[in-house]
């Protein structure tokens, strides 16, 4: 069922509901009936997200709260140069995150992004942000800021042990050696090696040992037979032998002698 939210409390009809021009001649009556009806603070946050401060004075005023309290905090508002962070600062005043996030991200200010990128760590909106990127003009900063949140949230994954997801998302930001560090420490053997393969700064080296290293990594987790399938057969064959004996993979040990 839809939520259904009364017009007294809804920013989008607010302002129809309550004219102020007809409460500064004198007509107050309907403010103070929605007053008795409503917490004050709460007609108050609401009267907030409509960002019509001379709104929110007549709300403030009609619900007897503190000039002191409000007046201050409204003509902070008022001085922001962003209007876009100036309502960021409401919704997330209010505790709005999701709301505030999207209002802070469609600011071009450098440090109104790395705050958005904060606050997404913060409240883990990782999914928030990048829908609300992804739905803005294709541009380099936009572009560049989807990148930068995907990193973000990659490590965030990575950090709490969801290894192949962090993988994905590092393959989605274009960073492809930590998408094969999280590839590694899950022993994912497929990704691992489809990301190596995708490197173009990996020598034959660097290649030779990033397999080596998976190897190590299967045999700790007791996947023998995986390492088995791993070792090149020719060069250590007494290694996949023995791989294959200690994963109880006899018809693989008995294929290779």
């Amino acid at each position: 069922m839809a939520k259904v939210v009364p017009p007294h409390l809804n920013p989008a009809t607010m302002k129809k509901d309550i004219d102020p021009n007809a409460i500064k001649l004198g007509s107050k009556e309907a403010l103070e009936y929605v007053s008795w009806l409503v917490h004050p603070n709460r007609l108050f946050d609401v009267a907030m997200t409509t960002y019509d401060f001379d709104l929110v004075t007549l709300v403030a005023s009609q619900t007897q709260k503190d000039p002191k309290e409000y007046v201050p905090y409204i003509e902070s508002l008022k001085a922001e140069e962003s209007v876009d962070y100036m309502k960021f600062r409401v919704h997330n005043d209010l505790k709005d995150y999701d709301k505030a996030l999207k209002k802070l991200l469609k600011s071009p200010n450098p440090e109104h992004f790395e705050e958005a990128v904060t606050l997404t760590r913060k409240q883990r909106l990782f999914r928030e942000a990048m829908n609300t990127l992804e739905a803005m003009p294709e541009n380099e900063l936009h572009a560049a800021r989807l990148k930068q949140i995907k990193l973000a949230f990659g490590t965030y994954l990575d950090q709490r042990g969801y290894r192949d997801e962090a993988g994905l998302m590092f393959m989605a930001s274009g960073d492809l050696e930590q998408a094969q560090v999280s590839f590694g420490k899950a022993g994912n053997v497929t990704m691992s090696l489809a990301v190596v393969a995708q490197r173009t700064d990996l020598s034959a080296e660097q290649r030779e040992q990033v397999k080596e290293d998976l190897i190590e990594r299967l045999i700790n987790s007791l996947r023998y037979e995986e390492a088995g399938d791993m070792i090149d057969h020719t060069s250590d064959f007494n290694g996949a032998l023995d791989c294959y004996l200690k994963g109880n993979s006899f018809a693989k040990a008995i294929k290779l002698c």
